[in-house]
């Protein structure tokens, strides 16, 4: 299985989500969970893609929130730089960097 992730695509203004990774994720079956949620804001379908990116679709509610606190352009740029990085040189998660860099570029943001 290669470590390498395809880029995502997500296109909020269509309200659409296309995503292009294989993710093996034994946890959730995101299919299932899918139909739990329905998103129904361009913050919602967002956070969606952001969950499935990182392949962390259990901690939703996280990204929910960091999708309604903080600027998309903000989102997206985390996600970008989250996706640079190889998974050989992540510690914990995706998720987890994701949450690191989020709340370190928002804090440089204020300053």
């Amino acid at each position: 299985m290669s470590n390498q992730r395809s880029h995502t695509h997500i296109d909020i203004s269509k309200n659409t989500i296309s995503i292009n990774n294989n993710y093996n994720n034994n946890d959730i079956d995101m299919d299932e969970w899918i139909k739990y949620f329905k998103p129904k804001t361009k913050k919602e379908f967002l956070a969606l893609g952001v969950a499935k990116e990182l392949g962390d679709i259990k901690n939703l509610a996280l990204y929910l929130s960091y999708c309604k606190k903080y600027p998309e352009n903000l989102i997206n740029k985390t996600l970008i730089k989250v996706n640079e990085i190889p998974i050989s040189k992540i510690k914990k998660s995706r998720g987890a960097l994701f949450n690191y860099l989020i709340q370190k570029y928002a804090k440089e943001k204020t300053n």
